[in-house]
């Protein structure tokens, strides 16, 4: 029935101040159906294989599961103190959830994290499970995932309208009431569900029910995270303590806060809480919460900032992180629908390496910090608090100035990143000045490496670099912010997560001296195999762990940025007899090395090498100068047999490829600012016209928008492989 306006009613497990509080009633278990089948005809929205980062599951030992859930939920409001009220009640809905558990039970945790599925990209996206599902699979935890938003039951049901058809969450205004803050008024179904929503999965994980998902596993912690704007900062501080389980205990056994803004919406008409408001601070919570906002969140909820607290009833942690950004290139969008599923519901068709359809200044891509290391350690700290009792470390907070005011900004150490917070190698040890926006596209933020010039400046050596970078991670563990495991990832260079590591591509290529193997390892760096012979160009150690690679004949070197020259790894791939290629500016940093100058590369072995130019016209620092000057690195062509291969390093779109000659392979660079557009890697196509081009050394241009420049060009067939 629907409630009369402006009456105050008990949540259905609400307590409410109206002169004498009453206990909360027990929250309902819904209905529950499943496990779904999955068939030739039905498979389930975001499964983990139908991903741009495919996850095999069982090989990890775990599985995914999909039901659905239905029940009645209310509509709430503000009440004129600040309290929630019921503005609609017992409206119907039937939603999803997707969990993906350990197949062996021995294997569970006890520990289970609710994952409010965001609907920021107009489907079920799962930002969470993006960025935690290594460290819930390395801990034999359990991640559930709620559908809980109108736009996304829309993309189910255009999915796949058979399977997912039933789903709503049914709008119970009639007639129904237009109000002038929502944008697009919602007739058929109602967003301020989903509070009941929320609290009826934690009722339903913890129910009896014996048809409930989990049914065989002993849950002992119930977690509820997410990264879905504003909406767990409304839903801790409006209903926590107004849901309750059959005898009085809390839902939930703690929180994880991911960035998120101050409360959003109440309900579709409902508007926004205002910044001052006591509404948006979290404290006085029953159990333990910890929020982590990365640095290009500070600033927008300062007025909802705290100390932290060991107080019973009120165990709180704010960890605010220097470097890391909202959206960032290292987790979360590995784990976009496939293209062929992003096509079926006419959304945007976008790849990890630029997750969007519009452009940010400077062209440059997302930041590479990965903080997802920190979000697990941080996951871990609060698993500890709630089972053991054991307290997390405090960190302090990001340094701002003119906090609260228009005028506030992060204060910025020499080498422009923020000071304070809870610090990490990627700040103590810097290599990188981290911005924390595009100048024109919120919530985003990037980094520009140091050159090599300045890292021997800071640090004298790589040595002495890797050193101290490894020395920071070291304290990371010793303070308990990460865990080992992942710190030796942290020390190898390593930012994306476990589970997205791929298999290695090789390709072989006839010639008339025989097969030519060609193995994409990632960013710039490659092997070739010819002839009994291992060829390396650029090897980096963040490129993969190079122990498990032959030992080198010859090393290519292009330049000497530090994502291109990493004299640790030439050191460790080489023997006596390894001959390493490299102009004077780079041999600089190898004085150990048998360096021939890449002008004198000629013969080796059956091999022919030739190096070429590689530099910037357009493409400059803020100071004016280019990023690559003409002589200071290059490219190279080689001959196999009677293929020739040219790999460009880094440069742009210049005259001297039009006088390569025949070419068959080329490598071309698209990575903003330093070499080029996807329009000049398709200009430097059309001069070169190689028979095989691979857009390689992307991290921060999409691959896709090169195939499409160059899909009228006949003669030219452009592979994509993995050369983030």
């Amino acid at each position: 029935m629907k409630a009369p306006k402006g009456v105050l009613f008990l949540l259905f497990a609400a307590t409410v101040m109206s002169g004498q509080a009453s206990e909360p009633k027990a929250t309902p278990v819904p209905r529950v159906a499943g496990p779904i089948p999955v068939t030739r005809e039905s498979r389930m929205f975001i499964s983990s294989l139908d991903s741009q980062t495919p996850l095999n599951l069982p090989a990890y030992g775990y599985m995914e599961e999909e039901y659905f859930m239905s029940g009645a939920a209310n509509v709430y409001d503000w009440d004129s103190d600040g309290a929630v009220k019921v503005r609609d009640s017992d409206a119907p809905y039937t939603t999803r959830i997707v969990v993906r558990r350990p197949i062996d039970p021995k294997r569970f945790s006890g520990t289970v994290w609710v994952d409010m599925l965001s609907p920021a990209r107009g489907y079920d996206f799962p930002e969470q499970w993006g960025y935690t599902n290594y460290y819930i699979i390395d801990h034999g935890d359990v991640s559930v995932g709620i559908t809980m938003f109108p736009v996304t039951i829309r993309a189910l049901r255009k999915f796949d309208p058979k399977r997912y058809g039933t789903m709503m969450m049914a709008n119970p205004e009639h007639p129904p009431s237009p109000c002038s803050t929502a944008t697009n008024y919602d007739y058929e179904m109602e967003p301020g569900l989903r509070w009941d929503i929320i609290s009826q999965v934690g009722a339903l994980l913890k129910s009896n029910v014996p048809s409930r998902p989990l049914a065989d596993l002993k849950l002992e912690r119930v977690f509820l995270y997410a990264q879905t704007g504003g909406d767990l900062q409304t839903y801790i501080p409006a209903f926590h303590s107004l849901v309750r389980l059959e005898g009085g205990k809390p839902i939930w056994d703690g929180y994880f806060m991911k960035d998120g803004g101050g409360p959003t919406s109440i309900n579709q008409c409902s508007p926004r809480v205002p910044v001052g408001d006591p509404r948006r601070m979290v404290r006085n919570i029953s159990v333990p919460v910890i929020r982590l906002l990365v640095e290009d969140m500070v600033l927008g909820i300062y007025d909802a900032r705290r100390q932290d607290s060991d107080q019973p009833n009120d165990r709180y942690r704010l960890y605010e992180v220097p470097g890391a950004t909202h959206s960032d290139g290292t987790s979360v969008f590995n784990w976009l629908p496939s293209l062929k599923t992003l096509q079926e519901l006419n959304s945007e068709v976008v790849t990890p390496l630029w997750p969007f359809t519009f452009n940010c200044t400077p062209r440059v891509g997302l930041s590479d910090f990965p903080v997802h290391y920190i979000v697990s350690g941080a996951m871990h700290n609060l698993d500890e608090w709630v089972k053991n009792g054991t307290p997390p470390p405090k960190a302090d907070q990001i340094q701002v100035e003119s906090g609260g005011t228009p005028a506030a900004a992060i204060v910025r150490d020499q080498f422009g990143n923020a000071r304070g917070g809870l610090r990490s190698p990627y700040i103590d040890v810097p290599s990188a000045t981290y911005y924390e926006n595009f100048k024109d596209c919120r919530n985003m933020g990037y980094a520009i490496p140091f050159d090599w010039a300045k890292m021997k400046d800071l640090y004298g050596t790589a040595e002495n670099y890797h050193a101290k970078f490894n020395a920071a991670a070291d304290k990371m563990v010793s303070a308990h912010w990460i865990d080992p495991k992942y710190a030796a990832r942290m020390k190898a260079g390593l930012v994306q997560p476990p589970t997205t590591e791929k298999l290695i591509t090789t390709e072989t290529i006839p010639t008339s001296g025989g097969d030519l193997k060609i193995t994409s390892i990632s960013h710039a760096s490659l092997l070739f195999n010819f002839g009994g012979k291992n060829i390396y160009l650029d090897p980096i150690a963040s490129a993969t762990d190079y122990s498990k690679y032959p030992k080198a004949d010859l090393i290519l070197v292009t330049h000497d940025h530090p994502d291109h020259l990493d004299p640790k790894t030439i050191r460790e791939l080489s023997t006596g007899k390894t001959v390493v290629v490299a102009s004077p500016v780079c041999a600089k940093a190898l004085p150990d090395a048998q360096i021939l100058a890449n002008g004198q590369a000629g013969d080796f072995a059956r091999v022919k090498v030739e190096a070429v130019p590689a530099y910037n016209i357009i493409h400059k620092r803020p100071d004016g100068a280019p990023f690559h000057s003409k002589g200071d690195g290059g490219g190279y062509v080689i001959a196999f047999g009677d293929k020739r291969v040219y790999v460009a390093g880094d440069t742009e779109n210049i005259p001297e490829m039009s006088k390569l000659g025949q070419i068959d392979i080329a490598f071309v660079p698209m990575n903003l600012p330093y070499t080029m557009t996807p329009e000049m890697a398709a200009d430097a196509a059309r001069m070169i016209h190689p028979r095989i081009l691979y857009p390689y050394h992307y991290s921060d241009t999409d691959p896709l928008a090169l195939v499409n420049l160059l899909r009228n060009d006949s003669g030219i067939e452009v592979r994509i492989r993995d050369l983030r």
